[in-house]
């Protein structure tokens, strides 16, 4: 499920966040702040949606759930690096 959520206002307008978690409560969470902070953000549940829209939107930030339906973050990581997307992994 996409959920796309944009604002034109603040530093943030112009930068795009691609949001990746299966709960939908905590996806709709951080969309909606992210978007209310002025990015341009798009939410994906499972590992395959992500690699399809990082893949064809090239988001300025990911943020990853490690823990996914179809695969883990960690994985969706090697695999976009291997696609030459530079990573920079922070996990708390």
């Amino acid at each position: 499920m996409h959920v796309q959520q944009s604002a034109t206002r603040g530093p943030a307008s112009g930068h795009t966040v691609l949001v990746v978690e299966d709960d939908p409560s905590i996806r709709t969470l951080l969309t909606s702040a992210l978007g209310a902070a002025g990015y341009t953000v798009t939410g994906a549940a499972t590992g395959q949606e992500a690699m399809a829209l990082a893949g064809g939107r090239h988001p300025d930030l990911i943020v990853l759930d490690v823990v996914l339906p179809d695969t883990d973050g960690y994985r969706i990581t090697r695999d976009l690096r291997a696609r030459g997307v530079y990573t920079c992994p922070c996990c708390s």
